[in-house]
Parts: structure tokens; sequence; C-alpha cells
């Protein structure tokens, strides 16, 4: 188990004229820093009116460092004259290597850390004092423990009572159905990247998660384990951002590095909508061998513990 972290942030927030205080923005930040501050540079230069919808939480987890980003994010100003629209983060850095035999667990270990921030943020938005903010925030230290050896174990214990089928038909809104559909798709376009001399899998997907929290970051867990036992280390260690839309909460899933425009895309839904595939829209088409393997696999499964468990590499082997 991991100990409690110390929380920094980034951003603007009304009482201060301009960005927060260096104090509160760590060294080792700067990756994730920069992607905000670019990210909404792009965004104001392509949609000059566009802002960020609501909070997102997530996971940032950028190439060059041995560090992942985890927090949340949400839409906020500075306290100039007039107020400058710039989101504020509240974020704790994890240590990447204490994650890597069981980096799909991480958002099921980090559900509690995101509610403190979420928590914490509101509460400092809803104050125009620094002392008060300071002090909320000098006092947030979320506990995330590390996926060290036994992680899945006691992970495939914890839901061991919860039915495979009753899981799987939250994957998307409209029950199991459209959910194995979904599977089929991913399969489909991560298959190609089995191949190790294509290089990195070059892709990223937006899929439906649930607007209660916990359960979203089970199923954020969930399709991190479909490409982790699809791809193997060609998976790496994805970001990812659970985030609002105009049609509830999704799931911004990234197998590649994000880059600025990514952030416009994400946080206001602005952008090419062709560099991230959405595998719940309208008309895609369904692999049939896929959709039939992917059935088999979850009627095969009693509980959420198989279907964590199952070789979904096997899955891959019909997009032949």
């Amino acid at each position: 188990m991991g100990n409690a972290a110390q929380a920094a942030w980034y951003g603007k927030h009304p009482a201060w004229s301009d960005y927060v205080p260096d104090s509160h923005q760590p060294p080792d930040g700067e990756p994730l820093r920069d992607w905000v501050k670019q990210g909404r540079d792009y965004l104001a230069r392509t949609d000059p009116k566009g802002a960020e919808r609501g909070e997102s939480f997530y996971l940032f987890a950028p190439k060059e460092t041995d560090l992942l980003f985890c927090g949340v994010l949400a839409p906020s100003s500075d306290g100039g004259k007039p107020p400058r629209i710039f989101p504020l983060t509240i974020y704790v850095p994890l240590v990447r290597r204490r994650y890597r035999r069981a980096y799909p667990l991480l958002p099921a270990y980090a559900a509690q850390a995101w509610d403190e921030m979420r928590l914490a943020q509101q509460k400092c938005l809803a104050s125009d004092k620094a002392a008060e903010v300071e002090r909320i925030l000098g006092g947030l230290a979320p506990a995330i423990p590390a996926a060290g050896w036994g992680a899945w174990r006691r992970f495939r214990r914890d839901v061991s009572t919860v039915g495979a089928a009753d899981f799987v038909g939250t994957l998307h809104p409209a029950g199991a159905g459209p959910a194995l559909d979904l599977l089929a798709r991913l399969a489909e376009s991560i298959a190609p990247f089995r191949d190790s001399r294509l290089g990195p899998p070059t892709l990223a997907f937006d899929l439906p998660v649930s607007s209660v929290l916990k359960t979203a970051a089970y199923q954020t867990a969930f399709w991190l384990r479909v490409c982790e036992s699809g791809l193997g280390r060609q998976a790496g260690q994805p970001s990812f951002f659970m985030h609002a839309s105009q049609d509830g909460r999704r799931l911004s899933l990234f197998l590649r590095q994000p880059d600025p425009a990514d952030y416009a895309r994400v946080l206001a839904g602005v952008g090419d909508p062709g560099t991230v595939h959405r595998l719940d829209a309208e008309g895609l088409p369904v692999h049939a061998a896929l959709r039939s393997g992917a059935e088999a696999i979850v009627n095969g499964s009693k509980s959420v513990s198989d279907l964590f468990k199952a070789r979904w590499d096997r899955l891959l082997r019909g997009a032949r």
C-alpha cells in the first residue's frame, strides 16, 4: 500500500491576479503544466469562445518522465480585471515504476483520492480568500495505494461477487449488446499493433462511462486491462481522462501521447474528432468474429474477477 502524497496544484484562482503561487507548483509537475498551458492556448486560438465543459478526472502519463500525474481539472479564472479564463488542477505525482505490475488497477485504486481532490477543488472555487484556499490545499494528501505484488489477487477477490454480465451491461448506456460491440471495435483497432514492427500504438479512444465516479473508475480499469491483455508491453501505460460531455461522462483513453489539440477536444469538445475514435458512434461496423468472440468470453465468465483474468489477446487473433 502506498503512503499519502501531498497534493500540488496549478492554474488560476480568483484569489490571485495571475497564476497560483509558484510554491504550489513543484518542478516535477512541469510536463503536466506544459500540456495544460499549451492545450488552453490551442483552445483559445481554435475557438476563442470555447470553454471547458466541466471537471475531468485524469491520469496523465507523459512519455518523457518517470512520473504519472493523477488529478482533477476544472474551469476557473484569475482575479484579473476582467478575469482571464484558465483551469485549475489539483493533482498528485506518482512514481511510474510502482504501478508497472498492475497498471490497469490504478483507476480503481485512485477513485477515493479523486473524490477527495474534487471536494477540495469545489471548496477552493467557492472561496475568494487566498489564505482559505491555501489552508484547504495545504492539508490535502490523498492516498493512492501502489499496485505491487498481490494487487491482482486482492482485486479479483474484491470483485468476485459482482456478476460478469451485470458489469458488462454497464459499459454502454444501452446495455450488454452495444457493450459487446465496443469490445469488438476496440479489439479490431488494436489488433494490428500486436506486431511490434509497427511500433507503439498511435491510437486514442472515446468511450461512455458511468456518471458515478467509482463505477467509471472500474470501467476504466477494465478497458485498460483489455488493452494490456491484447497488446502486452506495446500497451505501455496509457493516459486517460474521465470528463464531462454533451451526452454524459466520457472516457478518453490514449495509447499515444496526448497533445495540446487533445486538451481542447477532451475538455471543451473542440477539434478534429478523427484523432480520437468514438467507439459508440452511430453506423460503425462490427467485426462479426470479434463480436462472437467477445460474447463467448463474457458468457464464460461468472464474475468481474473472471473478466479481468480473461485472455483478451485470444480474441484479437480473430481480427486476422
